[in-house]
């Protein structure tokens, strides 16, 4: 089911070949909430800027408290802006909710800006030419694996599991955290990322030395930036041959299909903006890696997109967001096979309250027929709870009362079907 032929509103395709995976350190959802211990605006890194200043680099670690975890899956969080603004304070507050279900987070800074078309008092998004981009997200790529490093030797410290260390950024982020992730050998480097021309203006020229090797300068301290899985939320790669890399494992893509700025499908960045998009590379979003891992085969990774209807450069759902990245990570790290083969995944639904205690109340979208109702525990235990129509004909109960405290994947299939799948928290 390419994505191309999708035509649900909210549609994701699974392409899943799952067994189950063994867990080096411990799953961390286990329905428990936790103080969060953090350490904010650590220097990780002082590197050149795109104008040959210098840039103090700065990363926070959150971490929760009690857990008795000694091996903690570490998410690296990445934010947008284009790569010329934006800055880490954006997931202060996703990292701490993380840390509060037992996960190690970081989000980190990376150095910004490239030059604009040396006319007037044009600033970015305006870019001098369309090799200004690629070097910005060089650029981030190589802060981000300077920075992986960083806090990959220091895990003993935060009691983090180096092979399960997982990237997440959204727009320039996801772009930096799909290219940290898959660029990885000397001659993957691109050739707008070497010596070039000056940047020639009416009064002044700037020069663009080569910004060096793929893996950066700083830090390379004997860890190696390899990720386990990459969270793109509307990222992309310039090249989606680069997927064929062996690392990262597990991939969760979100998008919005006609997304104006980072596109879904491949097309210049700024795409519908007709001033802008010729001094952007090509770039290929959400759609096209899909459809990359659709042609070449998934080799046993989880590829889990969640692809949306829309034309916003955003998020259409936050809370639906989430609790599919929740879904995700409880694939990838707590042995859960609940959507083994399950075809195609609609819809977004909600579970009221989390943590449930008697009966779960499920909103489903309108005009569904259930026909089976399934719920699995992170080490793959599985339950078949009854359930009744609510007060509505979208709204259904679930008889949770005999099931242990912890975190589950709900997983709803209808009548023609489709599945629809969530988290529950008991």
């Amino acid at each position: 089911m390419p994505i191309k032929s999708c035509f649900i509103k909210y549609c994701t395709y699974l392409l899943l070949l799952l067994t189950g995976f063994v867990v080096q350190g411990q799953c961390p959802m286990d329905g428990r909430s936790y103080e969060v211990h953090a350490k904010e605006d650590l220097l990780y890194a002082v590197d050149t800027a795109f104008d040959g200043t210098l840039d103090s680099l700065y990363l926070d670690i959150y971490t929760p408290v009690g857990d008795a975890n000694p091996a903690r899956p570490m998410i690296v969080w990445i934010h947008g802006g284009g790569f010329f603004r934006g800055n880490k304070e954006y997931f202060r507050d996703l990292c701490k909710q993380f840390a509060a279900e037992g996960f190690a987070c970081s989000t980190i800074s990376y150095r910004l800006g490239f030059y604009p078309p040396q006319i007037g008092n044009t600033s970015p998004p305006f870019s001098y030419d369309d090799a200004e981009p690629i070097r910005a997200g060089y650029r981030a790529m190589q802060d981000t694996k300077a920075a992986i490093r960083f806090l990959k030797a220091r895990h003993a410290e935060d009691s983090t599991d180096i092979d399960h260390f997982i990237l997440s950024g959204a727009s320039a982020g996801g772009i930096a955290a799909v290219t940290a992730a898959n660029i990885i050998h000397p001659q993957d480097k691109y050739d707008a990322c070497k010596d070039l021309e000056p940047v020639k203006g009416l009064d002044a020229s700037y020069e663009r030395p080569d910004l060096g090797p793929v893996e950066g300068k700083f830090n390379r301290n004997g860890y190696d930036a390899k990720v386990e899985a990459v969270i793109s939320i509307f990222g992309g790669i310039i090249n989606t041959d680069f997927l064929g890399s062996s690392y990262p494992k597990h991939y969760f893509l979100y998008h919005q299909t006609l997304d104006p700025i980072v596109p879904c499908e491949t097309h210049n960045g700024y795409w519908l903006a007709p001033v802008l998009k010729d001094n952007y590379p090509k770039i290929s979003g959400g759609c096209s890696m899909l459809d990359y891992f659709d042609q070449h085969g998934s080799d046993g990774k989880v590829i889990m997109p969640f692809i949306v209807e829309g034309v916003e450069h955003g998020v259409h759902d936050m809370e639906a967001l989430l609790d599919s990245i929740h879904v995700f990570l409880g694939q990838v790290l707590c042995q859960t096979t609940a959507v083994e083969n399950a075809g195609p995944i609609v819809g977004s639904i909600r579970v009221f309250p989390q943590p449930v205690q008697t009966w779960a109340r499920i909103i489903l979208p309108d005009g569904v027929a259930i026909k089976s109702v399934e719920l699995v525990g992170l080490h793959a235990a599985h339950y078949t709870p009854a359930y009744e129509t609510g007060m509505s004909n979208s709204e259904v109960l679930i008889d949770v009362s005999s099931l242990p405290e912890g975190f589950y994947i709900l997983k709803i299939t209808d009548n023609t079907a489709n599945t629809y799948v969530t988290k529950l928290v008991k």
